[in-house]
């Protein structure tokens, strides 16, 4: 039989989070900074660079870290501790110049860092 594990749950309205590391990136500011991974035309020094990942010690998820050697890629989820602020609408760099809403943007610049 279907079951709806989520009805008897509530959502919560506000979460706490842990840093477990930090980025390292070779971009500094937002200029010169690729807005794609492949799109590297006007960014520094005109090619993409690699950024480094630092994980703190001794939080206990030392293992789950094995095993990512052969990914080219992955996610990380971050947060913009140096953004100040953000509008609902905004004006993406390319396309129409024309306020879209936040969401449907890549702006880093969001209601939570």
């Amino acid at each position: 039989p279907m079951q709806n594990y989520t009805k008897c749950v509530e959502s919560p309205m506000e979460m706490k989070m842990e840093a477990i590391g930090i980025v390292y990136s070779p971009y500094k500011e937002r200029f010169g900074t690729p807005r794609q991974a492949n799109v590297t035309t006007g960014v520094l020094e005109g090619k993409a660079m690699i950024g480094k990942l630092k994980f703190y010690k001794n939080k206990g998820y030392e293992h789950a870290l094995e095993d990512l050697e052969g990914f080219e890629i992955i996610w990380v989820i971050s947060y913009m501790h140096l953004n100040k602020g953000w509008n609902p609408k905004v004006k993406p760099p390319r396309g129409p110049r024309k306020k879209r809403g936040l969401f449907s943007t890549r702006s880093p610049h969001r209601p939570n860092p």
